[in-house]
């Protein structure tokens, strides 16, 4: 695998460890579409490869972000084995049943954990055209703006480490969203 490689030979130790916990952690999971879920944090993780981004724990966080939420019982496992910054940081992307939004992306403060939601929502708005109905479409999309672009422009400005990054990620949902909503207004035409 490309990012195991990658990963071996930046000496990115976490990052190796989390690709290993992960293809366990989501073997045979689909997403809805019908693709194999690990693809999910795979291409999320490609995404800040591309921005130059070499985290070490950054890039365990993005590759792990969804493990709890598929298998809770991973929770005790993460903090022994990644640390407590990549457990914290994933946490911070792991949102309860039953959890608002509104409470949901406010416990996301880390900037570390705003640009890995910003990479897992491009990497999911690509994955969902096929398989939401407009309704869904709408409530995602409206969910992106309100939330999402509104966390990612509030940390580019009060942190400037990631600033020209969390940039580049906003361009690609702006531009995702733009798609979208087209998409569904082709859609209702027809």
């Amino acid at each position: 695998m490309y990012l195991f490689g990658f990963a071996k030979g930046a000496n990115l130790t976490l990052f190796m460890e989390s690709i290993r916990f992960a293809e366990l952690a989501h073997a045979g999971q689909k997403r809805n579409n019908g693709r194999d879920y690990i693809d999910h944090p795979i291409e999320a993780c490609e995404y800040l490869i591309n921005l130059g981004i070499r985290s070490d724990e950054l890039l365990a966080t993005v590759m792990l972000h969804d493990v709890i939420e598929e298998q809770p019982e991973m929770l005790n496992k993460i903090k022994p084995k990644f640390g407590p910054v990549v457990f914290e940081l994933v946490i911070q992307l792991t949102k309860s049943k039953g959890e608002s939004d509104e409470k949901y992306f406010a416990g996301i403060t880390d900037p570390r954990a705003v640009i890995a939601k910003g990479v897992d929502r491009i990497s999911t708005i690509s994955d969902i055209l096929d398989v939401f109905d407009n309704f869904r479409l709408r409530r995602y999309i409206q969910e992106t703006e309100n939330y999402v672009l509104k966390l990612l422009k509030k940390t580019r400005k009060e942190d400037v480490q990631f600033g020209d990054q969390i940039r580049v990620i906003e361009f690609f949902i702006e531009r995702f969203i733009l798609l979208v909503k087209e998409i569904v207004k082709l859609r209702e035409k027809t």
